[in-house]
Parts: structure tokens; C-alpha cells; sequence
């Protein structure tokens, strides 16, 4: 079908070539009517795409863009605006499909040079506003301050307005000082900070008016002195210096999931402390990229961390040690502290961390922890 689809398009070309050849003469009636016909079948013919039902290319619709929360771009590949552009029938289907456009980048450039591109980046957000109609939005918000000054309000009205709907949120740490964090809420349920233009986090509470907030994630520099609703977290993602993490972890209990990134080698004085995370039931430890950590850092560290419901541990070989015999002991030691918990699975990571990884590596821990039903080493999974 599709060549004869081919040929039909190749001798309608060739017909109207001479069509133009003929000029004011005219075609002749049998040259016309070839050519209705020819069109007419072209007309007729429906893609197999075209027929399925709407529902059907909705769902093709929402597998081509990001998972959400995760926002799309604004156009080009893995974009609704793309969908919107091929045909009438599909534009019209991802214009009435507000899941398409719910989740939005919102980039700020505020410097008075950029007025234009502001103006043209608030237009194009109202539009997907109000596309995606009432559902929960996901954004990224992103400050850009490229010449060291601003003008100009920092969120514009159009994405205040609609904070009661914010779900998911990914947003520069300079952007809280700005005061509507303060209001209610209602739907936000995760948020991760961006180093922004701010030497520090603004020392003022904020989120304390989201009661679905559960997840968030940034430096530990930023959120060291914050007033946050740290209690009702189940999810925290953290990263910079581990002495910085100290404070914060004591004021998560009833912490579910946990991510620390240490980017030191932790040689830094620092007071003897004690975690308890007694629902924690995954973390992840991720050491310095190239340099391991020194052995007291490590037991220190192993030691005085207790998790007596953890069941996942994915860990940096850059924190345990380079070889297997010198990182089970610190397991071991932060089995044995958190009251002998029932560990199903154990990761741990040999990625960059400057030593090559022993072939044994895997057998030597299963021979060390027979208990653990799952042990994997390599990457992070």
C-alpha cells in the first residue's frame, strides 16, 4: 500500500509539472481527471496511526515525553509542543491532554537585558498553565543572574498564582528568600534546591504550611541552619560535608529512604555524635569521587550511625575501604550498631573511587555477610 501511496504522490508531481508545461492552454479533461483521481486516493487513504482510538494516542503521547515528575523540554524531542505540530488531529488530542503539560521548566532571567526573553518565557508558561488545567504541576525553577544584577520582580504572577498547585518542585535556594514559601501548600510533596546566587540559605522558615511534604534534597551548607518541617520527611537527599549532615539527620526521625553524598575525606575535627534512624529502610552512601576516605573516618562514620530496620545499603568503596578486607570490618561495625539489622541487600560501588576492583570482590563479601540474600558490586543500581 505504501508504494502504490509512493507512486501516486511521483505521478501527481509529474502531472502537475505538465500542467504548468501547458500553461494558459489548459490541461485537457483526461489529464484532469487523472489528477482528481490520483488526489482523491491520496486523500482517502488513512494511516493506521489515524485510526487508533484518542485514548490510545494519549497514552503513545505521555510514553514519548519524561516520566513525571520529570519536566519536559519546552520544544524539540520529548516535548508536547512537538506532538502538537504534526497534524490538526494530533494537536488537537494534546491540546485537550492537560497530563501533557503539567510538568514546566521556568527559567529567570532577570537581568533587564533579557527583558524580552522574560516576557516571551511568561507568556509560554501561562499557556501551559492553563493547558494543564487544575492537575498538580511539576516545575523547575531556575534562577539566572548572568550580569550580577537584577530587575525585576523574582517569580512572576502567573506561577504564584497557581501554588496550590505545586506537587513537585526543583528550584534554585536563592528563590525562597522571596516569601511565598511561607503560604499554604496544600499539594507539595518534594523538593530539591540548586545551589543558587545566595552565599547561604536565607535563615527563615519555610514549607512549614505543606503537609504532604515528604521528600527533599540539597547541600548541607544551605540547609544547615534552615527552619523546615524536618520532622514530617520520609525522603532526604544530602550532600557536601559530613560534619554538616550531623545536626540535620537529628532532626529527621521518621526518615524512610536516605541519601548522603560526603565530598571530603572527613579528616575535619568533629565531636563524637549519635544517629538513631530507627525506620530508615534504605540508604545510600556515596563517598569522594577519587580520594577514600581514612580508616578512622570510616569506622567514625559506620559506627555511629544506627538503622536497627534498614534493609538496603548501597555504599561507596570509597567510604569502606579500597579492598574487601579492609571494608568489612566497617560493615561490620555498622551491622552489629544497628542492633544486628536484617540486611536483604548490599551494593557496593567501586565507580571512580580510585582502586581497582578485586575479582573476588563479590565472593568475599558473600562469604563475610552469608546473611545477605542479595550482594552486588559495581555501580550504583
Amino acid at each position: 500500500m505504501l508504494s502504490s501511496l509512493a507512486a501516486d504522490r511521483k505521478r501527481l508531481a509529474e502531472i502537475d509539472s505538465k500542467i504548468l508545461e501547458i500553461g494558459d492552454d489548459g490541461p485537457d479533461s483526461e489529464l484532469r481527471l487523472e489528477r482528481e483521481l490520483t488526489q482523491k486516493r491520496l486523500d482517502d487513504y488513512k494511516y493506521p496511526v489515524l485510526t487508533l482510538p484518542d485514548e490510545t494516542i494519549l497514552e503513545i503521547f505521555l510514553q514519548l515525553l519524561p516520566v513525571y515528575p520529570v519536566c519536559p523540554p519546552r520544544t524539540g524531542l520529548g516535548s508536547p509542543t512537538l506532538l502538537s505540530h504534526i497534524c490538526s488531529q494530533w494537536r488537537k488530542i494534546a491540546l485537550a491532554s492537560p497530563g501533557l503539560w503539567r510538568g514546566m521548566a521556568v527559567l529567570l532571567c532577570r537581568h533587564p537585558k533579557f527583558a524580552e526573553r522574560r516576557r516571551r518565557q511568561m507568556d509560554l508558561t501561562d499557556t501551559w498553565l492553563v493547558r494543564s488545567r487544575s492537575l498538580p504541576l511539576s516545575l523547575d525553577i531556575i534562577s539566572k543572574d548572568l550580569y550580577g544584577e537584577i530587575d525585576g520582580p523574582g517569580l512572576y504572577e502567573g506561577v504564584v498564582a497557581q501554588i496550590h498547585r505545586w506537587e513537585h518542585v526543583r528550584m534554585s535556594s536563592d528563590i525562597i528568600g522571596m516569601g511565598v514559601f511561607n503560604d499554604l501548600l496544600p499539594s507539595l510533596r518534594s523538593v530539591r534546591l540548586l545551589d543558587g546566587d545566595a552565599e547561604e540559605y536565607p535563615r527563615n522558615t519555610a514549607f512549614k504550611q505543606a503537609p504532604l511534604l515528604r521528600a527533599l534534597s540539597g547541600s548541607s551548607s544551605l540547609l544547615l541552619y534552615a527552619t523546615l518541617p524536618w520532622s514530617q520527611l520520609t525522603s532526604l537527599a544530602l550532600e557536601g560535608f559530613y560534619p554538616h549532615f550531623v545536626p540535620i539527620l537529628r532532626k529527621t526521625p521518621n526518615l524512610l529512604h536516605c541519601e548522603l553524598q560526603i565530598n571530603d575525606t572527613w579528616d575535619l575535627p568533629c565531636e563524637p555524635f549519635r544517629i538513631q534512624l530507627l525506620r530508615l529502610t534504605s540508604l545510600v552512601l556515596k563517598g569522594p569521587w577519587c580520594f577514600p576516605m581514612s580508616r578512622q573516618s570510616t569506622h567514625e562514620l559506620m559506627r555511629s550511625i544506627s538503622t536497627p530496620a534498614l534493609r538496603r545499603l548501597t555504599v561507596a568503596a570509597s567510604i569502606l575501604g579500597a579492598y574487601p578486607r579492609s571494608s568489612t570490618p566497617a560493615l561490620a561495625t555498622f551491622i552489629s550498631n544497628s542492633e544486628d539489622c536484617e540486611l536483604e541487600e548490599l551494593n557496593v560501588v567501586y565507580e571512580g573511587c580510585g582502586a581497582d576492583r578485586d575479582c573476588d570482590c563479590e565472593s568475599e563479601y558473600r562469604h563475610k555477610f552469608p546473611a545477605i540474600s542479595n550482594i552486588f558490586v559495581g555501580g550504583f543500581r
